[in-house]
């Protein structure tokens, strides 16, 4: 996958070193840490789905890693930056899904979702929470409140009850 990579991106965004000390790396170890280091902290998603736009992943077809890709590009931020069909039910839900875990993982802690239910209506999603949630988890609950407002941009709704 590092030589699709590299292939694709071009042999000048990587140091000299890493043709030299790479040959004889496994195709799934991926770029050396030196390359690593050189992605963005805020953009990082737009690097991941630029990788699996570009690999040449074994066992994956390219539609599947296009899919990903967007849901990488996706995961967090603006929903405007997508090229994606958000008439595809099942991309919509997936996209949804992954965007409400970061959000409730926030904290890097394993969140409580007692009381936290998700259900699907025509062109929507509503998601419950006990009236004690909001105010023993502010932040996941006004990072909730915004995630409402980006679906608001797109053919969905995305509600709190």
């Amino acid at each position: 996958m590092y030589a699709s990579v590299k292939a694709h991106a071009g042999a000048s965004q990587y140091s000299s070193c890493c043709s030299q000390c790479c040959t004889n790396a496994p195709p799934y170890a991926g770029p050396p840490p030196r390359t690593r280091s050189h992605i963005s902290h805020s953009d990082y998603h737009k690097h991941g789905a630029y990788i699996l736009d570009h690999a040449d992943a074994a066992g994956f077809a390219l539609f599947e890693l296009h899919r990903l890709g967007l849901l990488v590009l996706g995961h967090r931020g603006k929903l405007r930056k997508l090229d994606a069909d958000f008439g595809d039910e099942l991309f919509v839900h997936q996209l949804l899904a992954l965007r409400l875990a970061v959000i409730l993982c926030h904290a890097r802690r394993d969140p409580d979702l007692g009381g936290v239910s998700l259900r699907a209506l025509p062109q929507g999603l509503v998601a419950t929470v006990r009236p004690d949630w909001a105010a023993a988890f502010p932040q996941s609950a006004h990072l909730l409140r915004e995630e409402t407002i980006a679906w608001q941009k797109t053919p969905w709704t995305f509600s709190l009850a």
